[in-house]
């Protein structure tokens, strides 16, 4: 029975790829992880430096569909990620996360129609409401302080303000990018706006890329936190199958972007708090999705090791099997924390 609850605490981790985990084997265990977080502080130096000839062409070169780092991730998600995160930061205070975007106006500034700019600005906004509420949250104050919700509604006057007006030919590229989407959906979950405003902003986006990874992670986390409250709206697990599961009349590249997608929302997805229920969830897409990444991937990234503990959770003995043969001991500690969890997993598999 122990064994059994520690493989499933390391099933619950692996819906929560960024979640800091103590190691608990040799330093070398894949952690993309670190490899996101060394991202994000590259691009924070560079705002720090007021780098914002290079921030520009960075954004011109991440836009490449081939730009990834080692685990696969989308250099674009990151990068507009990395304006977030900064502020959003638990180790942040919010002065530091004020100078912070403070260096963003001044780009904006000086690049009044760089998209770039406009969007790093609005991220690092919604970032800064985040952590409004973070504060609020831990000093036990009233959800609806009034101090707290002053707050945020400066960033979203801000915010607004920011894309607002804006040349005609500026508001069109702006509206063909997906990270626009990405960030609206982020700031009317910290402005707690109603489904119908969401929901409008998800059939935008699917006339600019119905594959956009960011945008699904803040929508599916927005339906698992609202739904607590409102048991009418549709539960993410259902919704993403629905959305993301192949069909017949689909090309082979569509069915490969679509269990891609699928997969990286799930591994991508989770705070701790609200996770995904693995029952839920259409193993046959997931499974697809999964093997693709590792394949592409490879064994040096945390892929097997999330292919593992998902293939264990389906009860799928092939898959286990196939997915331990490629850890080969060497998994990922942010994806299994307890090596008994692991040897539970690879006893499982051995049995008939």
């Amino acid at each position: 029975m122990r064994n059994q609850m520690c493989c499933r605490h390391a099933i619950t981790v692996f819906f929560g790829l960024f979640a800091v985990l103590p190691s608990n084997l040799d330093a070398q265990s894949p952690k993309d992880s670190e490899l996101h977080s060394i991202f994000w502080k590259q691009i924070a130096q560079e705002v720090d430096d007021q780098k914002f000839d290079l921030l520009e062409s960075q954004y011109s070169e991440f836009k490449n569909e081939k730009a990834v780092i080692e685990d696969g991730t989308p250099k674009i998600w990151l990068y507009f990620e990395s304006y977030y995160e900064n502020n959003r930061n638990l180790t942040a205070n919010i002065q530091e996360a004020q100078e912070f975007t403070k260096r963003l106006r001044a780009w904006h500034t000086l690049w009044p129609d760089s998209i770039a700019a406009i969007l790093a600005l609005c991220n690092a906004l919604v970032g800064e409401s985040d952590r409004i509420w973070d504060v609020a949250r831990k000093e036990n104050r009233d959800p609806k302080d009034a101090e707290s919700r002053g707050e945020v509604k400066s960033r979203l006057l801000e915010f607004n303000s920011t894309l607002e007006e804006l040349p005609r030919q500026v508001g069109d590229q702006l509206r063909a990018e997906a990270a626009f989407y990405a960030v609206k959906i982020k700031m009317l979950a910290a402005i707690s706006a109603p489904f119908d405003a969401v929901q409008e902003i998800q059939r935008e986006i699917e006339q600019v890329d119905t594959y956009y990874v960011p945008f699904y992670l803040t929508y599916s986390s927005w339906l698992l936190g609202n739904r607590q409250n409102d048991r009418s709206l549709p539960r993410p697990e259902v919704w993403l199958t629905n959305r993301f599961k192949t069909d017949i009349l689909d090309t082979e590249e569509i069915k490969r972007r679509k269990c891609r997608a699928y997969a990286q929302i799930i591994a991508f997805h989770g705070n701790g708090t609200s996770e995904f229920k693995a029952d839920l969830l259409d193993w046959s897409t997931l499974e697809s999705g999964l093997r693709d990444l590792v394949h592409s991937y490879g064994s040096q990234t945390d892929w097997p090791s999330r292919y593992l503990v998902t293939a264990f959770a389906f009860h799928d003995k092939d898959a286990t099997r196939e997915a331990l043969a490629i850890v080969n001991g060497n998994y990922s500690t942010d994806v299994i924390k307890f090596p008994i969890a692991f040897q539970a997993i690879s006893n499982w598999a051995e049995t008939q």
